[in-house]
Formats: C-alpha cells, structure tokens, sequence
C-alpha cells in the first residue's frame, strides 16, 4: 500500500512538470539574453597602450567616431569599394578566426528598418531574438540607434549606425546573411563588442 502511494506521488510530480512545461510562457523556456553593454559616446582621450585607433577619414582630415582595436589580437584591413556608392572602412579580425567585424562609413551604411525577430531569423524553434536600442552620447542626446540579436545556434550579430552615417557590425541576421557575413559566436562577439563600445568621436556633430 504504501510503495503504491509513493507511486502515485511520482507520477503526479511527473504530470505536474509536463503541464507547467506546456503551460509555461515561451519566454521562460528561452530567456530574453542581457544586451551587450552600451555606454555613451564620449569626447576621445589618448589611446590606451596597445591599441591602434581607427574611424571615419575625409580626404586628409580625421572626422567623425573613433574605435580602439588591440593590435595583439587583431588583423585589420582597410579600402573603399570600387564603384559608387563608395564605402570606406575596416574589417577587423581575430587572429585564428575567420569571423571579422566591420566598421565602415558612407552614404549606403544605413539599413533603413528595425530588425524584424522573425524575418531576421529562420530559426524554426522561435528561439531568434531581435532587439534595438537608442546610442546617446554622454550628454544624453542621440547621436544612433543600435540593433543586435541571435539567431540558429545562439550565432549573434549586431548593428550600430552613428548619426545615419558610421556603421559597426558583426554577424549575420539570417540565412542569406552568412555567405557575406559569416557566424559569429558568443566568445568571439564579447571581444567584437568591446571594440564597438570604445566608439568615442573627434568633435560633437553640430560643431
């Protein structure tokens, strides 16, 4: 009687989990990931030892948003593209990774749209996030917007557009993405982020 009882109880904690599982918000199966860290875009300092500063060029003049990248740990290259509209930048890479992340300027960096968590993915599972988020600079004034997500096996991607003109991105946001853009994983996106949250600028954009 008693080992039938302890029986019961089983099952009935058995049944009890599979209805809380059914019943559960999606959101607690898949928890929404912390954001990549963000701070405001500040006025630049002298570089840190190690770091070989990059950004947006005109002509022979240094204009625009800045990023520090440790020399140690990266390749970089640098060009424009060949027919209009031209587009000049960087693509950064790790040493030993063929994930690279991409800073680049001109009149065709803005995508236009808010990400779109389910025409950004083809994650059948639903497990794709997309997010976006205002940049400001440290006086509180926007200066971006920023948009960032995962997708498939946790590959993430991220955007950042700076006053409609300066971009740094990573990733690809779906399928027909990873031809150009590749994968990008979660260790490999932390070092990608620090990068894009260096981002300080040679002078305030109304000046």
């Amino acid at each position: 009687m008693r080992a039938r009882a302890i029986s019961v109880a089983v099952m009935s904690v058995l049944f009890a989990g599979l209805a809380y599982l059914e019943l559960s918000p999606h959101e607690e199966l898949f928890p929404q990931p912390l954001p990549p860290f963000l701070p405001a875009v500040a006025s630049c300092a002298q570089p840190m030892q190690g770091m070989r500063r990059i950004g947006e060029r005109t002509g022979f003049e240094d204009t625009g948003f800045r990023f520090d990248v440790p020399i140690e740990d990266f390749t970089i290259w640098q060009g424009c593209s060949d027919t209009p509209p031209v587009i000049c930048g960087f693509d950064i890479k790790p040493k030993n990774s063929a994930a690279h992340l991409s800073v680049s300027w001109g009149e065709s960096t803005t995508e236009g749209r808010p990400p779109d968590p389910i025409l950004d993915s083809s994650d059948p599972d639903s497990s794709a996030f997309a997010a976006t988020r205002r940049v400001l600079d440290d006086k509180g004034k926007r200066i971006g917007q920023e948009s960032w997500g995962y997708w498939g096996q946790g590959e993430r991607w991220r955007r950042v557009h700076l006053v409609g003109r300066v971009q740094a991105s990573y990733g690809s946001k779906n399928e027909g993405e990873v031809r150009s853009n590749g994968f990008v994983h979660e260790r490999e996106a932390a070092r990608f982020d620090q990068i894009i949250n260096s981002a300080c600028r040679l002078s305030s954009p109304d000046e």
